[in-house]
C-alpha cells in the first residue's frame, strides 16, 4: 500500500469508521483494536474512607463473569468466575474493601492481576494514565 492509500485508509476509519472494503495496512505506527480485546465497563468506586480508598474504579463483564478492579496504588486485579449477585452486593456496598473481605473476593480461587496482553493498546495506555494519576492523588497517603 502506497502512503496516500494509507493515509486514506486512516483518515476514513478515523472520519466515519469506514474501511471501504480495504484490510489495514502494514504500518507499525498504528495498532487496530481487536474485537476480542475487551475491558468490563469500568465505574468508579465508593468508599467509607474517601481520603484513602481501597478502590478506586471496578467492571463487571456479564458474558465471561469476570470482575476487574482497580486499587488505589493503581493494581488491575482480576477475579474469574464471580457470580453476578457478588457483583451486585459489592457495587451496593458503602465500604468496597471490607466487601472484598466480607464476601470471601479476598481468598478467591480464581483471581490474580489483570490479563494486559487481552487489552488493546489504547487500554493499556488508559491504565498507564491511570496509573500516573493515582500515584501523584494519593502518594504517601
Amino acid at each position: 500500500m502506497n502512503e496516500r492509500e494509507n493515509t486514506k485508509y486512516w483518515l476514513d476509519i478515523l472520519l466515519d469508521g469506514s474501511q471501504d472494503g480495504a484490510s489495514a495496512p502494514e504500518d507499525k505506527n498504528f495498532e487496530i483494536d481487536k474485537p476480542e480485546a475487551s475491558m468490563p465497563n469500568m465505574l468508579a468506586t465508593t468508599s467509607s474512607n474517601p481520603k484513602r480508598p481501597r478502590t478506586v474504579k471496578a467492571g463487571f463483564d456479564y458474558k465471561t463473569f469476570k470482575m476487574i478492579v482497580v486499587f488505589r496504588d493503581g493494581t488491575w486485579w482480576q477475579y474469574n468466575g464471580v457470580p453476578v449477585q457478588i457483583w451486585e452486593g459489592f457495587k451496593q456496598a458503602v465500604s468496597k474493601g471490607q466487601y472484598l473481605t466480607s464476601s470471601g473476593l479476598d481468598s478467591w480461587p480464581d483471581m490474580g492481576p489483570a490479563d494486559m496482553e487481552q487489552l488493546s493498546r489504547a487500554q493499556r495506555t488508559q491504565i498507564n494514565d491511570m496509573k500516573g494519576y493515582l500515584d501523584y492523588i494519593y502518594k504517601g497517603k
